[in-house]
């Protein structure tokens, strides 16, 4: 399995990088006998105390393996406690101690591929989505499959969120948390944060030939005037096209095995 990996992001408008909360855990993968491989993003929400410190661990578990849809709900004490122990070294006024007591939060989005055991230009993956950060699949430049939204019109200001703190996450027994389907070579796989996630639909839903958007975005800076212009521009109803946000973009190419 080959898999050109491109991850771009960007804190909101007139905040510096170490204000970011987003959290992304991805590289390239070349070799021919990898038959799994994971990748994640997530969202910090922004309200809470040390929500970035929360993705971030978010993501590392579920790129090491650590944690998937099946796993969740035994393997999230140990990150809560890790967690804990991390802000429980800082010193922070009293305010802030007062904050923290609500827990950080964040959204969690997932993938795992395997290829096929006879062959390796297909295979299968596994998405886990808590919240609104979403995965699209690309085929021949037309989107195939999306979780967990799939109109933009499903985004909202209170989306579902994974908490620090043990006992607010009863909801994800009652929680459809996971989608399976089928890759080939040649799939575009998109993997983004909730902002530029309900943008990406809005212009899908508007009739867009081709759904590859990002293949000609190759650095940093290309990725960053983009959402510059994004932000400036204005839907029919005078509103933002793209809400200022911290954005995360993960582009997975499925290539030609080696």
């Amino acid at each position: 399995m080959h898999i050109q990996v491109r991850t771009f992001w960007l804190p909101k408008a007139g905040n510096s990088n170490e204000d970011y909360e987003d959290a992304w855990c991805a590289e390239d993968v070349k070799r021919a006998d990898s038959n799994l491989v994971r990748f994640a993003v997530a969202d910090g929400a922004t309200e809470a105390s040390f929500s970035a410190l929360w993705a971030n661990l978010l993501v590392k578990a579920y790129s090491s393996g650590q944690v998937d849809a099946a796993s969740l709900d035994n393997q999230l004490p140990n990150l809560q406690a890790l967690w804990l122990k991390d802000v429980g070294q800082k010193v922070l006024p009293w305010y802030a101690e007062e904050k923290l007591r609500s827990g950080a939060f964040a959204t969690l989005l997932g993938i795992t591929f395997r290829h096929a055991e006879s062959r390796s230009d297909r295979g299968s993956y596994v998405v886990t989505a808590i919240g609104d950060s979403c995965f699209f699949q690309i085929r021949a430049g037309k989107l195939s499959d999306s979780f967990p939204l799939c109109r933009s019109e499903q985004f909202s200001s209170h989306p579902m969120l994974l908490s620090s703190l043990p006992g607010n996450n009863q909801f994800l027994s009652e929680t459809e948390v996971q989608d399976v389907g089928d890759w080939e070579t040649g799939d575009v796989i998109y993997l983004m944060t909730d902002a530029l996630a309900c943008w990406f639909l809005a212009e899908s839903e508007s009739g867009i030939e081709d759904h590859d958007i990002f293949a000609t975005i190759d650095s940093q800076e290309a990725f960053g005037k983009f959402i510059s212009a994004l932000r400036t521009m204005k839907t029919d109803r005078g509103e933002p096209k793209l809400k200022n946000d911290d954005v995360t973009l993960i582009r997975c190419k499925i290539q030609a095995p080696l």
